[in-house]
């Protein structure tokens, strides 16, 4: 479809009037965001380190693990953000068909695959002690079945069940976007975030359904969210705001902490976009694209890489005699423990992509 303006008639203010309405109204539809790609490469880093938390031990360290929990805790908060996001920006060329193929193909089998390993182990060498108590008294076949639905068997893969929720309610996503009620909702969504809190996965997707759709709210306004978020005096306030609520949660005691968390990672989804808007390319590193590439990848593995993690930790421990079973943990130590996992599961991930070639998203999602 080709159009054309003859410039000639339009006088020089019509002309200023004309372009800035075109620029308001034709958004271009461009399937590569490139800030968005570097904010998934920070999100996996978040996810990973939340997780290297259980490499150490804390016991001697209660104000230095608070505060690397109000750091690093709950960065699904961003992972579910971006996924709206993309979600919003894609919808324009959604199909249905497509769309779970997709979804089944790059997620749901990969989930499927990689959690073989870890529900075998848990049933037939070690009981999770995180599950239901009741769970080991049922057939195996129901132990199987249960540790698919919730996720129960490696930290981060309950965010699958969750997620495939959203993308069962997809369709309807796609119409209450193209509405202009939905996104007046969004403070009501936050409302049930703060009440609903994390546990089963009916109460994971009610907690995080505000995170999703403000994800897909700054997509689908994304000319005018961007540019505000650009704004030095903007990003410098949610900065400070982001700050606080750290020093706040610190030392507060009168805080519920996951709904806390919670609204802090969103100004942090905020804050981290405008950053990355207001880099461009600059934040479009060779190293932010490839932890980006294969952040789904690492996603999945990083779990199996922590476990060996333990391991080691484990036996540092025993070799200087401690009484604990863990090493004991610092904000040093715990960040450069984070770096090797994250590295290490990104060497897996590339070395399965090499492996496999284009079927490696079968297997681990990237």
């Amino acid at each position: 479809m080709t159009f054309s303006l003859d410039l000639r008639i339009v006088n020089n203010n019509n002309l200023d009037n004309l372009m800035t309405m075109f620029n308001k109204t034709l958004v271009p539809y461009k399937s590569f965001l490139g800030y968005i790609q570097s904010f998934r490469a920070f999100a996996i880093f978040l996810v990973v380190a939340t997780h290297t938390t259980a490499v150490f031990s804390w016991n001697n360290n209660d104000l230095i693990y608070r505060l690397l929990e109000l750091i690093y805790s709950n960065g699904t908060v961003l992972f579910v953000f971006i996924a709206g996001y993309l979600f919003q920006h894609l919808s324009y060329k959604f199909n249905m068909r497509q769309y779970y193929i997709s979804k089944l193909n790059n997620v749901i089998t990969p989930y499927i695959l990689v959690s073989i390993p870890a529900i075998l182990f848990f049933i037939a060498f070690q009981h999770r002690e995180v599950v239901l108590w009741h769970i080991y008294q049922k057939p195996v076949w129901m132990q199987i079945i249960y540790f698919y639905i919730t996720g129960g068997h490696l930290a981060p893969l309950w965010f699958v069940p969750m997620i495939a929720l959203f993308y069962i309610i997809a369709p309807l996503l796609i119409k209450a976007d193209k509405s202009t009620w939905f996104y007046c909702c969004l403070p009501a969504f936050f409302l049930v975030s703060h009440y609903v809190g994390r546990g089963s996965v009916i109460n994971n997707f009610m907690h995080f359904f505000s995170a999703y759709v403000f994800g897909m709210f700054c997509s689908h306004y994304k000319n005018n969210v961007n540019v505000w978020l650009c704004k030095r005096y903007f990003l410098s306030t949610i900065a400070a705001v982001y700050i606080g609520l750290i020093y706040f949660g610190l030392y507060s005691a009168d805080i519920h902490l996951g709904s806390f968390i919670y609204f802090q990672k969103i100004f942090l989804c905020m804050l981290v976009l405008g950053i990355f808007v207001k880099l461009a390319q600059k934040g479009e590193t060779r190293l932010a694209q490839t932890i980006a590439n294969t952040s789904f990848g690492v996603f999945f593995i990083h779990s199996y890489v922590l476990g060996f993690a333990k391991i080691i930790s484990n036996q540092i421990s025993q070799l200087y005699s401690t009484h604990q079973t863990l090493i004991n943990g610092d904000p040093f130590l715990h960040l450069l423990a984070t770096i090797i996992v994250l590295f290490v599961s990104i060497k897996i991930v590339l070395t399965v992509q090499y492996l496999f070639d284009n079927r490696s998203r079968f297997l681990i999602g990237s």
